[in-house]
Order: structure tokens, then C-alpha cells, then sequence
């Protein structure tokens, strides 16, 4: 019977540690939902200008970016969006703007981040 023995698990798991330890990737969702602010506020149809103002970007934990439009005290970024009332027009500005990134920026942004992070670390 054969015998495997395995040399540097140890280093390998330290450098999977330093890894996840790194703050390129938390970076990469905070650029990622500044462009995404960006290109929805752009996309978003202007009457006053209070709509495009009302874009904004959030981190939700360290994996997820939420971009949204409107207030309590201007809350009709929704109607706009879907739809949703009498005579008004679907416009669907944040969507848009997520299909605009999704099909290019976020993948290139995130592919670079992790290719650095596994240089910083040896992998």
C-alpha cells in the first residue's frame, strides 16, 4: 500500500487565513456600489431632481451592496420605477443600472481584487 504524505498544509492554511483577512474584496463591493450609485442616478428620469439626488449605496454586511432610490419624505421612487400608479410609465432606472454592471464592471473589478489578494498572500 502506498503512502501520500502532504507538505506544507500548514503554510497553505495560513496563507487561505491571510487571505480572508484582507480588505480588498470589502473594497471591491464599496467601489462597486459607488458606480452602481452612479449609474442608476444617471439613468434616473430628472423632473425636480429630487429622484437622482435620492440614489444611494450601502453596504450590508461585508458580501452584499444595496443601491436605492427615495425617501420616507419623498416616497415615490417606486411608482416611478414600476409603475405603479394611475397613468404613470414604468421607468426602471435601478434595474438597469444593475444589468449595465452586471454584464461587465462588477466581474473585472472583483476578478482583479481577488488576483492582488492571492498575490499580497502567496497563493
Amino acid at each position: 500500500m502506498a503512502k501520500v504524505i502532504v507538505t506544507g498544509d500548514q503554510e497553505l492554511i495560513a496563507k487561505l487565513e491571510a487571505f480572508y483577512q484582507m480588505n480588498e474584496l470589502t473594497r471591491a463591493y464599496k467601489d462597486c456600489g459607488d458606480t452602481g450609485k452612479r449609474v442608476a442616478a444617471a439613468l434616473a428620469p430628472v423632473s425636480s431632481g429630487r429622484l437622482r439626488e435620492s440614489v444611494r449605496s450601502s453596504l450590508r454586511g461585508t458580501q452584499k451592496v444595496v443601491i436605492q432610490a427615495g425617501t420616507r419624505s419623498f416616497p415615490y421612487a417606486p411608482i416611478v420605477h414600476y409603475g405603479q400608479y394611475k397613468s404613470y410609465q414604468n421607468q426602471p432606472f435601478l434595474t438597469n443600472a444593475r444589468a449595465i454592471l452586471d454584464n461587465s464592471y462588477v466581474e473585472i473589478r472583483f476578478d482583479r481584487e481577488m488576483s492582488n489578494t492571492m498575490k499580497i498572500v502567496g497563493l
